[in-house]
């Protein structure tokens, strides 16, 4: 179609010429003293086009051979621009299979190529910025052959030659990819070194937005975890399942886990008040968590009362939901309730409690147990005895199977049975 309208427009504009030409019949005269030179208005038409076009053309050619030199030089750059693009995309892909001497090798020698072009960057090339982030990316492609290659002098040399890249594009072209490109690299060769120390450090000096990015936080976790700073690995866990780094289960066992460790690192029981209050409360609802702590607590010589205030919120989700605890979570309740309860005056308030667990839970036989065990320390003996008896032989857990037979033995001997209590004083030591 296009095509069509050209030539169109072109017998349009053939059909106009000889219409107009040929009915011209004016005359040019042109004075030349003592001359005359007359020729017709199409002729003088059709010269005074020739000329332009060919002033034009002369013009032109012109140009073009001024212009040689500038062309020359372009295409030497170019072609050493295409020599530098070809060394790092050829180093990077050396680095990427794992042949980290070539690779290493490429680098260097593309640093080498790029030293002499640099101070020449012109229009039609590459920019300044693109010539030095290139020779940081060269320079990150060396540190990191080296470190594969475990040579620690070259490694920590190209380290800081990228570093002072990163810094001048930082301040001269707000560009801080390399810097940061570096000190991830750095802190994540720390943890590789085991120096989570230094890993930190290069991480502390990383700006607020940096440190909080998922690979950033992995390593401050691992690193954390070494040093045994529980609590701030605890803080960067929660980031990391904040930004859905973990799914929703191993996040959840990160977390207990870490929580775990807190509770584990404390040595007086002020350090355990401390760290149950910088949990959040959907973790302080977590069965396993409180257990922990209650247990720490309890070894480190926490009130009982405090504990048991711990421990009354799991108590009432097992009222509600036997299967909220398993069995052995279940156990480890009953034996943290029962030893704070001891140490504390008779309470009828744990009594009805626990008595409302058995109601709606009556084949639970560790709730059975320390109900039998809370009646002896209420002095109900007759009940006691019943509820000791009826549990002490479905009970799994040895601990607890021990102290229902020592129980039972501290009865018989409450009533003068010496022969009742020798028996199970016998079948508690032999529990096992």
């Amino acid at each position: 179609m296009r095509v069509a309208l050209w030539f169109i427009a072109l017998f349009a504009v053939a059909v106009a010429s000889s219409l107009f030409l040929a009915g011209n019949h004016g005359l040019v005269s042109v004075f030349l003293a003592p001359s005359r030179v007359d020729m017709s208005l199409n002729l003088a038409i059709v010269v005074w086009v020739l000329s332009i076009v060919l002033v034009h053309a002369a013009l032109r050619a012109l140009s073009l051979l001024f212009d040689i030199p500038a062309q020359a030089k372009r295409w030497r750059w170019q072609t050493r621009e295409r020599a530098l693009l070809s060394g790092v995309v050829q180093a990077l892909a050396q680095l990427q299979s794992g042949r980290f001497l070539r690779a290493q090798k490429s680098a260097l020698q593309t640093l080498a190529l790029h030293k002499g072009m640099k101070d020449s960057a012109h229009h039609w090339g590459l920019s300044t910025t693109m010539l030095v982030q290139l020779q940081s990316l060269l320079h990150l492609i060396g540190a990191q052959a080296a470190h594969a290659l475990n040579n620690v002098d070259v490694r920590n040399a190209q380290l800081q030659l990228l570093l002072q890249q990163g810094r001048i594009l930082q301040e001269q072209h707000a560009n801080a990819e390399s810097l940061e490109a570096g000190q991830l690299l750095a802190a994540r060769w720390s943890l590789d070194d085991h120096d989570p120390g230094a890993a930190l450090t290069w991480l502390d000096q990383m700006g607020p937005g940096v440190a909080r990015r998922t690979m950033a936080l992995r390593m401050r976790l691992k690193a954390s975890r070494i040093l045994g700073q529980y609590n701030q690995a605890l803080e960067t866990a929660r980031l990391l399942a904040k930004h859905r780094a973990f799914s929703t289960l191993a996040a959840q066992s990160l977390l207990n886990s870490l929580i775990s460790s807190s509770f584990k690192a404390c040595r007086e029981s002020a350090q355990v008040t401390q760290v149950w209050a910088s949990l959040d409360p959907l973790e302080r609802d977590t069965p396993a968590v409180v257990l922990q702590a209650c247990a720490q607590a309890l070894a480190l010589g926490l009130a009982a009362d405090q504990v048991l205030q711990w421990l009354k919120p799991t108590w009432a989700k097992l009222l509600k939901n036997l299967n909220a605890l398993s069995r052995e979570e279940r156990t480890q309740l009953v034996e943290l309730t029962q030893v704070a309860l001891e140490s504390l005056k008779p309470s009828t308030e744990w009594l009805t409690l626990i008595d409302q667990v058995i109601q709606a839970h009556p084949g639970v036989v560790e709730v059975s147990y320390l109900y039998g065990q809370l009646c002896l320390h209420h002095a109900l003996w007759g009940k006691a005895q019943q509820l000791l008896e009826s549990a002490v032989g479905r009970l799994g857990s040895v601990a607890l199977k021990r102290r229902a037979y020592a129980s039972l033995a501290r009865l018989a001997e409450q009533r003068s049975d010496a022969g009742a209590a020798l028996q199970a004083w016998r079948q508690s030591a032999l529990t096992q």
